[in-house]
Parts: C-alpha cells; structure tokens; sequence
C-alpha cells in the first residue's frame, strides 16, 4: 500500500499538475490570441462595432465561441485528476485539517497565475501582429519571480511564517493581485477593442 506521506508522490502530483495546467493556459492563449488577432489582421473589428450590441457583448461572445474548441483540454486534465488514485490520495492529504488553509491560498494563486497567460495573450494580441502568446508566456513567468521575491522579502522581514495563519494571509493577497491583474487585462482588452474599431 502506497504511503499517504510519500514526499515522491507529491512531487510527482506537483509535476503532472503543473504541466497539464500549464498546457491548458497556453492552449487557451493561443486560441484567444488567434480569435483577436484574426479580427484585427481582417481589419473586421469596425464591422463588429457596427452590431446592435454592446463592445462588451460582441468581445465576450467571440471568445466564448473561440474557447468552445478548448473545453475539451481541461475536461481531460479534470478527468484524469478524479480517476488516478494517486493524484486523489495526494490531493486529500493536501488539503487535509493541518494543510488545507495554506493548501488552499497557495492553489488559489496557482489558478490565478496559470490564468494570466490567456488574459495576457489576449491583451498582447491588440497590439503585436506576431509573438502574443510568448509575451504572455514571458510575462507571466516574470510575474511569478516578482511575487515569489515579494514572498520571500516579506517573510524575511517579518521574521517567518508565524502564527496566526499569516502565510494565508500573505498568499491571499498575492492572489487578489493576480486577480486585479486579469481585471486589468479585461479593460485593457475592452478599451483596445473600442478604439481600433472607431478607426
């Protein structure tokens, strides 16, 4: 019987999360960056501003219909998430009584950080022809180094975790960062939108 506790199999839980999760976001980037980006090459985005709908509604819409060919990539990576028994046992003990709290701020702002690749490749995609979703990608690496420094400096200068549960305080706001910057992303985008199509 495997053992529960087994530092090996949470770090194959970490690797296998990491690259299906990290597959996903890209996938996702790139089908966004394209969908914008085939819009903005066609110079149709003035034609869709001409729609009896808000900027809102026609922006959002195309990429529901874009992100409708991706679903099928995060249906997969769930699935294979709830049948393995390993990655279920690791799971559990992750997100056990004495872990689940940090477990939970520390995953939280995993799906926030893998979400920025979409966000920021479809903001990229209204201002470069080519190479939107490797600026994501390289934006959201250098995000991760910035919060992981800013990490590091704060419990250096607060001497540690401690008590308290400072550390879900500490990624909780990290994540409420993240979460800003996709908001940004999403003004951006809007504004961007709205612009090229008045031209």
């Amino acid at each position: 019987m495997k053992n529960k506790n087994d530092p090996y199999a949470m770090s194959w839980f970490g690797s296998i999360f990491f690259l299906i999760w990290v597959s996903v976001a890209i996938d996702a980037a790139k089908v966004l960056s394209r969908s914008i980006q085939d819009e903005v090459r066609g110079q149709t985005l003035a034609s869709l501003m001409m729609l009896p709908r808000s900027a809102n509604g026609i922006v959002y819409s195309k990429f529901a219909g874009a992100m409708l060919g991706w679903l099928p990539g995060p249906i997969i990576g769930l699935i294979f998430m709830v049948v393995s028994p390993t990655m279920r046992e690791t799971i559990e003990q992750m997100f056990n009584e004495q872990n689940g709290p940090n477990s939970i701020a520390v995953f939280s702002m995993l799906i926030l950080l893998f979400a920025l690749i979409p966000h920021y490749a479809a903001f990229f995609a209204l201002y470069v022809r080519w190479g939107a979703v490797a600026l994501a990608i390289g934006m959201t690496i250098g995000t991760y180094f910035v919060l992981s420094m800013g990490i590091v400096i704060i419990m250096f200068a607060t001497g540690g975790p401690g008590p308290g549960g400072s550390l879900d305080l500490l990624f909780g706001g990290f994540s409420f960062l993240l979460l800003c910057i996709c908001v940004a992303c999403h003004i951006g985008v809007l504004l961007r939108v709205q612009a090229l199509g008045a031209k």
